[in-house]
Protein backbone atom coordinates (compact mmCIF):
# COMPACT_ATOMS: atom_id res chain seq x y z
CA UNK A 1 0.00 0.00 0.00
CA UNK A 2 1.49 3.32 -0.52
CA UNK A 3 2.66 6.24 2.02
CA UNK A 4 3.18 9.22 1.50
CA UNK A 5 3.75 12.36 4.23
CA UNK A 6 4.22 16.09 4.13
CA UNK A 7 6.63 17.94 5.97
CA UNK A 8 7.14 21.75 6.27
CA UNK A 9 10.01 22.73 8.34
CA UNK A 10 10.23 26.51 9.21
CA UNK A 11 13.97 28.07 8.97
CA UNK A 12 15.08 31.68 10.02
CA UNK A 13 14.66 32.98 6.53
CA UNK A 14 14.15 32.19 2.87
CA UNK A 15 17.40 31.85 1.68
CA UNK A 16 18.41 29.41 4.72
CA UNK A 17 15.12 27.28 3.07
CA UNK A 18 16.17 27.81 -0.23
CA UNK A 19 20.16 26.41 1.28
CA UNK A 20 18.28 23.32 2.58
CA UNK A 21 16.40 22.70 -0.26
CA UNK A 22 18.97 22.72 -2.38
CA UNK A 23 21.54 20.98 -0.29
CA UNK A 24 18.59 17.89 0.68
CA UNK A 25 18.01 17.57 -3.29
CA UNK A 26 21.54 16.45 -3.95
CA UNK A 27 21.24 13.29 -1.41
CA UNK A 28 20.22 10.55 -2.99
CA UNK A 29 16.75 9.05 -2.25
CA UNK A 30 16.36 5.41 -0.39
CA UNK A 31 15.45 2.95 -2.39
CA UNK A 32 11.47 2.90 -3.45
CA UNK A 33 11.19 6.09 -2.59
CA UNK A 34 10.62 9.68 -4.08
CA UNK A 35 11.34 12.57 -2.45
CA UNK A 36 10.49 16.67 -3.20
CA UNK A 37 12.36 19.48 -1.78
CA UNK A 38 10.96 23.13 -2.50
CA UNK A 39 10.57 26.21 -0.40
CA UNK A 40 8.21 28.98 -2.45
CA UNK A 41 9.52 32.36 -2.99
CA UNK A 42 9.54 34.56 0.00
CA UNK A 43 8.66 31.64 1.75
CA UNK A 44 11.24 30.82 4.98
CA UNK A 45 9.28 27.06 4.78
CA UNK A 46 11.00 24.37 3.51
CA UNK A 47 8.36 21.67 2.22
CA UNK A 48 9.40 18.05 2.13
CA UNK A 49 7.23 16.00 0.21
CA UNK A 50 8.13 11.67 0.65
CA UNK A 51 6.10 9.11 -1.40
CA UNK A 52 7.24 5.29 -0.66
CA UNK A 53 5.77 1.87 -1.19
CA UNK A 54 4.78 1.02 1.94
CA UNK A 55 4.94 2.53 5.38
CA UNK A 56 7.74 1.26 6.83
CA UNK A 57 9.61 2.25 4.07
CA UNK A 58 8.17 5.81 4.39
CA UNK A 59 9.41 5.60 8.09
CA UNK A 60 12.70 5.03 7.21
CA UNK A 61 12.91 7.67 4.65
CA UNK A 62 11.46 10.10 7.38
CA UNK A 63 14.10 9.35 9.70
CA UNK A 64 16.71 9.81 7.22
CA UNK A 65 15.60 12.94 6.04
CA UNK A 66 15.17 14.54 9.45
CA UNK A 67 18.97 13.59 10.63
CA UNK A 68 19.77 15.48 7.38
CA UNK A 69 17.29 18.55 8.08
CA UNK A 70 19.29 19.09 11.93
CA UNK A 71 23.05 18.34 9.62
CA UNK A 72 21.99 21.61 7.25
CA UNK A 73 20.54 23.18 10.30
CA UNK A 74 23.40 23.09 12.35
CA UNK A 75 25.80 24.14 9.27
CA UNK A 76 23.56 26.71 8.82
CA UNK A 77 23.51 28.38 12.61
CA UNK A 78 27.74 27.81 12.40
CA UNK A 79 28.17 30.41 9.98
CA UNK A 80 25.20 32.91 11.10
Amino acid sequence: MPASIRIEIPFDSQRHAAVAASTLSADKNPKYTTMTFSNESDSNVLLVCIESRDAKLLRTAVTSIMESVQLVSDAIDAFK
